[in-house]
C-alpha cells in the first residue's frame, strides 16, 4: 500500500515537457549565444561552444542510459 500525491501520468508528462524544453534550449542556446558573440574574439566563442557541448554531454549521460561511446557520438554529431 502506498500513498500517491500525484498521478503518474501527469508527472511523466511534466518530465517529458521539461526535458523537451531543456533539449531545445541546449540546441538553440549555442546558436543564439554564438550569434551574439560574432564580434568577439575567437577565444570567447570557442569557450562558449565548449561549455554548451559539455553541458549537452552531461545531460545526455545523466538523463539517458547511453553508454560512453554513444554520448561521444551524440556530441560529435
Amino acid at each position: 500500500m502506498s500513498i500517491s500525491l500525484y498521478e503518474k501520468r501527469r508527472f511523466n508528462k511534466f518530465v517529458n515537457v521539461l526535458f523537451t524544453i531543456i533539449i531545445v534550449t541546449l540546441v538553440m542556446g549555442p546558436v543564439m549565444v554564438l550569434y551574439r558573440l560574432r564580434d568577439s574574439n575567437g577565444y570567447v566563442r570557442n569557450a562558449a561552444a565548449v561549455i554548451f557541448t559539455a553541458s549537452f554531454a552531461l545531460l545526455c549521460s545523466t538523463a539517458t542510459n547511453a553508454k560512453r561511446q554513444e554520448v561521444f557520438a551524440i556530441t560529435a554529431a
